[in-house]
């Protein structure tokens, strides 16, 4: 598993990586800068299980959930590279179901799975636990949302299962949405204009290029 972010403080780049050897219980961490153009490690990662999925970058951290009894989120500012914990909703139910992170306009975002629906909920202030929000219910849910985006017409764009779904909360109706010679979705993300950018020009630092 690994992450990507922005390290604001160095204006630099990194990459986080987790490795864990046969019947070692500790989860080893490296970090990848992209001036040094090498990687190091860093204090090991909290808990023994591994997180699942791809960091999620917010606020200057990266995210993850591990899948243990209580579905710990755990942080890693990458300015500091120390780790914390951003608790969950009171969901009110008190029901621990499956949850994913995503994020949604500069906010984290779980998506909580409980029967055939997924709850979206945005963090709006960071790191205020009170500040959880649920934003809506998304129904009949038969697989899990990977990417979630709400559009301007307050439609909900999901990629759930290789493909994108359009929902509508106004009627409750689904549309799936093809791209001619390509009926399958595996890895879509928002572009957003910045004047940040990833080269780095410095003597003896790595350049960020594209190769096909």
């Amino acid at each position: 598993m690994f992450g990507f972010g922005y390290d604001e403080s160095i204006d630099d780049y990194k990459v986080v990586r987790f490795f864990s050897s046969t019947g070692c219980r500790e989860v080893q961490v490296k970090v990848y800068t992209l001036r040094s153009d090498s990687w190091r490690r860093i204090r090991d990662f909290p808990l023994s299980r591994f997180p699942k999925g791809l960091g999620t970058f917010v606020n200057g951290s990266l995210h993850w959930i591990v899948v243990n009894e209580s579905y710990n989120i755990v942080s890693l500012d990458l300015a500091k590279e120390t780790y914390g914990e951003v608790l969950q909703p009171e969901y009110g139910d008190g029901y621990l179901h499956d949850i994913t992170l995503d994020i949604l306009n500069g906010c984290l975002c779980i998506v909580r799975y409980r029967d055939s629906c997924a709850d979206v909920w945005v963090m709006k202030e960071y790191g205020i636990r009170e500040s959880w929000t649920m934003l809506g219910v998304v129904p009949c849910v038969s697989h899990p949302i990977d990417r979630l985006w709400i559009l301007k017409t307050g439609e909900v764009l999901l990629r759930t299962h290789d493909r994108l779904v359009r929902y509508s909360p106004k009627d409750g109706t689904f549309s799936h949405l093809t791209v001619h010679n390509c009926p399958w979705f595996f890895s879509q993300y928002p572009y957003v204009e910045s004047l940040v950018s990833p080269h780095v020009d410095t003597d003896g630092g790595a350049k960020w290029q594209h190769q096909c």
